[in-house]
Parts: C-alpha cells; structure tokens; sequence
C-alpha cells in the first residue's frame, strides 16, 4: 500500500512539474496528410531532444501570426506570401529559419511561350491569352505577376487576358496545345515532363522563389531559443534521424534564414526591402578603458553619435541578430597614447578599414563619430543588377535604401575592364524603391552595379604635428643638440608647463565636472517634455542662448558646444509635431521613466533610455 502510495505521488510531481508541450502551428500549402507527414516526424524529433511533447496544429494563414504573439505556438511554418502580411501585421516577428528542398534553399518559377509562337518579349503578351496557375500560387501567379508590373504590364488592364487552371500540368498541356500564349508555373513541372522537347519552348523570364518562413513567438525564452536553433540546424546530420528526411515533400534541411531572404519577394510586389542589420562593439583597452570607465558618459556619447549617424543614414535596418550571418559587424578599438591623446581601429567583419593617431579625447564626440560613420559606409557599399521593363533602366535600390544623389556614384560591371561610372546628376528619377538612368548605349539587361557612398565633403580635422614635441623632450637626442641658451631656456619652458599642466589639469577637472552638470541640466529637457510642460519651446530657446553664452567666455569649448547644441536637437526632433499632452506611453513605459528621473538627475546612459522608450510608444 506505501508502495503504491509512493508511486502515487512520483506520478503527481512528475505531471506538476513536466514541462509544457512544444507547440508547432503549420498553415496549409499542400495535402493535409502530405504536410503532418512532412512535419510530425520532423517537430517530434525537437521535443523528443528538448524532453517535451509535441503539439502540432494545421492554422489558417490569417491567424498564425496573432497564435504566435499571444504563444499559443512556439514556433510557426508560414509560407511567403501569409508570412509578408503578417509580418506588416506583425513586425516584431522574425524568421529564424527556412528548409531546403533537394538541398536546395529556392525553387524556380518560370514565365513560358512556344518558340513557334513568334513572342521574345513580355510586351509581345499584350493582347493575347494567358494562363495562371491559382491566386495562392506563389510560382504560379503572385511572383509572375509583379514581373509583369516591374515590367509596366498590370495584368488587369483591358489588353491583358488571363485564366486559371488550378494545376501547373494543365497550364503546360494548354501551352503545348497552343490554345494559349504563354504560362506561368513552377519550372520543375516543366523540367519534369519527358514528353516534351524542352528546346521548343522560350523562357521569358525565371524567377527564384524562397521557401517556408520558419518563425518563433516573441514570449519562447533565450534559452528554449538557442536549443530549438542546435536541435533544428543539426537534425540532418543525425544518423538517427535519417528517416525523417525521407518526406513526400522532399525537405531535405532546415537552415538558418532571416527576413532578407525574402527581400526578392518583396521588390516585385514593390514593397520596400528590408535592410541589413549592423553590430556596433566599441573595446577601449588598457589606459583607455581605465580613462574612458571613470567618464562612461562620454563612450556612452561616442557609441550613441555613430549608432544615429549610421541610422540616419537610412542604410541598415535597427533590428539586432545574433547570428553573424545576418549582420555587418563592426569593431572599433580605442588606445590611449598620451595624455587625452587616443589611437583608433575600425574593422568590418573583421578586416581593418581605417585608422588613425593623436586623436584629442575631444574629437572622440566631435570628429571621430563622424569620420567612423563615412568609413563604415564607404566599406558596404550597395550591390545591384540593372534592369529594364521595356521603357525605363533601371536599379531596386532607391531613397528607402538610402541612397541619395548627392553622397553616391553608380559603377556598372565592377571589377571589369568593361567598367563605367555614373553619378547622381545621371540619375533621371530617384523613387523610394528604385533608381532610374537615362538610355546609355553601354546598358546591358543583368549588369551587375555598385552603389558606392563617395560624399563630396570629407571629414577631417587639424591635429597637431606630434614631430613638434621632440626637441622640448629634455630625454630626447633632439633637445641635448641644442646650443647651452636654449637648453636653459627649454628647461625653463619645461618646468613652467609643469606647472602649468597641474594648475591647468586641477582647472580642466573642475571644468569638466561643470560641463557634465551642464549637460545633465540639458537633459533635464527631456524630462520636462515627458512630464507634459507645455513652455518647452521657451525653455529650449532659453538653453540655446545660456550654452552660446558660456562658449563666448570660454567656460565651454567648441566640442562641448557642439555636444549640448546636439542633444537640445534630439530633444526637438522628438518633440515636433507631437504636443506633451498627446503622448502616449504604456503603463509600463510610464513607470520606466518615472523610475528613471526620480533622483532629479539624468546621466547620458538614462538619457539614451528616456529616448528609445519615446521612439517606441505606440
């Protein structure tokens, strides 16, 4: 009786204490059977590894994406076209992952004619039949039909006709029949028919279609996250699960993938791409690090100024990943070779891009941020093919990229002898999505460009010549050459800079604590503005006059100027066109800020929180 009273209870704590089940959320593309045949074994396999069981549900495309946010599933399967609308519904989903097909990664959808048929172009389509596969075919009429619209052909207009057949084979019998003048389907139905000579047939156009987005639900924990990555990435390479791979839908992989993946996608359905993500790290080593730990506001300034030069760049995107496949990574290292004198590295990926000396601890806000930002730029530059609908060439790269007319030059085939450039005064219009060149008997359709920032005004800054110092260096073999009068005289000019280096550094610390207090009271602004004063305008004309006055009379110099003038801008920026009364904060935004500013102090680091909390209200 113990015995089964033991039992029992191991039975009770087991139940209380097993883990929830990992919940998988499919939307349909094929068979129901064909896709829990595909996936069960699959999903199985990562809850077996994980010691949980599974749940795995067929979903509506429209619901998916709600399931996830409100973790009803951990992980969602969606295909291309549900998973653009809901990420726009959504865009705090991410894809983590996609699978390969015949270890394939895409598949190919292809825009058919007969060569009989006398048609080379997509223009020669007008007024004749087409056929299409089905409205939710990706291959088969979504992807095609924003060829025919990068193409200036809205297949809904009088001139164009067109049906479905609800299957790709049928598509292709009627081409073959020629009851019809051209098709779109998946490329493999054609490459698989053996009753066809292939050469009879013209491609006008060939296009790779990305498959499944694999997606997890914000609320699935750091850890759970970085376990379901191992199991899901590495499941291929188990001998024990070789069986799994052998699906009726042939998924052979499941690979890492992000949200770029589907950029291709999103340029024929001429919604904005996403951009690339960058990772900022700056290292101070040695007396750097113990200089610039005693004043994190100014590294704090510093990674702050080249984190919104870059943004205001329009060139990356502000999501953060963590795997380096899916960002630019740049380092910065800072040395201190003197006296508030530091040595810089920049590498990109990795690989060095700049560097440079006898940078002043001023120019580290000032200088530098900038100089940072342009090497950053100039080293990612923008790759592209050119293209032409028949009326216009043109590159799927425009405002939204970044790309503006003043700062960047176009080169087309790069790394050629063939090469040329063009510069933005060539550019005959410039959209969000696209940059459009006049007609250049050199063009050709496919050409790879580069996109090159190449501003016209460089950023530079007077320092001072380092070789100056050595004769007043009484170790150096410079001063003892010297005649007898002006080693006397140097030695005098010494100890006199001694001097005044102590009385000079005791009067340099207390204007820099009077400059922090003065950048903290600036700061104040921003608290001012979240607690809805409605004088701000006045407060802010107010802050302008006093920082322009005390750079007058020296109490501040131009760098620290230049440092509060920017930060009454950010707090300016933030405010226009939204009055303190019209903020809207979550409850939990709300109390983040009030636990911020309730010492009446704002350092730069709870500065910087204060301003991504306002940047992301609702």
């Amino acid at each position: 009786m113990r015995a089964l009273a033991s039992c029992i209870l191991v039975c009770l704590c087991l139940s209380t204490f097993a883990q929830e089940p990992l919940r998988v959320g499919i939307i349909k593309f094929k068979s129901e059977e064909k896709v829990k045949e595909t996936f069960t074994p699959l999903f199985q396999y990562v809850a077996d590894k994980m010691g949980r069981t599974l749940e795995l549900e067929i979903v509506k495309d429209d619901d998916l994406g709600f399931h996830l946010i409100n973790h009803d599933y951990d992980i969602g399967l969606f295909t291309v076209f549900p998973y653009l609308k809901t990420k726009s519904d959504f865009p705090e989903l991410h894809v983590f992952a996609t699978h390969t097909v015949n270890n394939q990664d895409f598949y190919n959808g292809s825009i058919l004619v007969k060569k009989t048929s006398g048609i080379v172009d997509l223009h020669h389509l007008e007024n004749g039949q087409f056929l299409f596969v089905k409205p939710t075919s990706t291959s088969g009429f979504k992807y095609p039909k924003g060829i025919f619209n990068e193409n200036d052909l809205d297949v809904d207009d009088d001139f164009f006709t067109y049906d479905f057949t609800y299957d790709h084979n049928a598509s292709l019998d009627s081409l073959i029949n020629e009851t019809v003048d051209g098709i779109a389907i998946n490329q493999s139905y054609f490459e698989s028919r053996d009753d066809i000579d292939k050469n009879d047939y013209i491609e006008l156009a060939n296009y790779k279609v990305p498959y499944h987005a694999y997606v997890l639900s914000p609320e699935v924990t750091k850890p759970e996250e970085e376990q379901i990555h191992k199991i899901l990435f590495n499941a291929h390479k188990d001998p024990k699960a070789k069986k799994i791979f052998k699906n009726p839908l042939n998924v052979t992989s499941v690979i890492p993938e992000d949200d770029n993946y589907y950029n291709i996608i999103r340029r024929y359905l001429r919604i904005t791409r996403v951009k690339p993500a960058l990772n900022l790290d700056i290292h101070p080593w040695g007396k750097a690090k113990e200089e610039l730990s005693g004043d994190s506001d100014l590294l704090q300034l510093m990674t702050s100024k080249i984190r919104l030069g870059l943004q205001s760049s329009g060139r990356f995107s502000t999501d953060e990943y963590t795997n380096q496949k899916f960002f630019e990574k740049v380092t910065m290292n800072l040395y201190q070779v003197g006296k508030e004198v530091y040595h810089y590295q920049v590498l990109l990926n990795d690989i060095l891009i700049d560097e440079g000396e006898d940078i002043p601890v001023g120019e580290l806000v000032g200088y530098l941020p900038r100089k940072i930002k342009d090497d950053i730029l100039r080293n990612i530059p923008i790759r592209g093919n050119l293209y032409f609908n028949g009326k216009d060439w043109f590159l799927t790269y425009g405002k939204h990229d970044g790309i503006n007319l003043e700062d960047y030059e176009f080169v087309f085939n790069p790394e050629t002898a063939s090469s040329f450039i063009l510069k933005g005064s060539d550019v005959s219009k410039l959209t969000e999505v696209n940059t459009h060149f006049a007609n250049d008997p050199k063009f050709k359709k496919e050409m790879p460009v580069l996109v090159n920032y190449r501003p016209e005004k460089e950023v530079t800054i007077e320092l001072d010549d380092p070789t100056a110092v050595d004769t007043y260096n009484i170790f150096s073999a410079a001063f003892w050459k010297t005649n007898y009068w002006d080693k006397l005289g140097i030695m005098f000019a010494v100890i006199g800079a001694l001097i005044s280096g102590i009385v000079g550094r005791y009067i340099q610390s207390k204007k820099k604590a009077r400059f922090k207090d003065l950048l903290y009271r600036t700061n104040e602004l921003i608290k001012e503005y979240v607690n809805g004063h409605y004088e701000m305008e006045a407060k802010i004309i107010e802050q302008k006059e006093y920082i322009s006055a005390l750079l007058d009379k020296g109490t501040i110099n131009e760098n620290q100027f230049l440092i509060l003038k920017n930060r009454i801008a950010d707090v300016q920026n933030l405010m226009d066109g939204v009055e303190p009364h019209e903020i809207k904060l979550t409850e939990d935004q709300k109390n983040e800020i009030e636990e911020i500013v309730r010492d009446n102090k704002i350092t730069e680091k709870e500065f910087l929180q204060i301003m991504n909390i306002l940047k992301k209200r609702p």
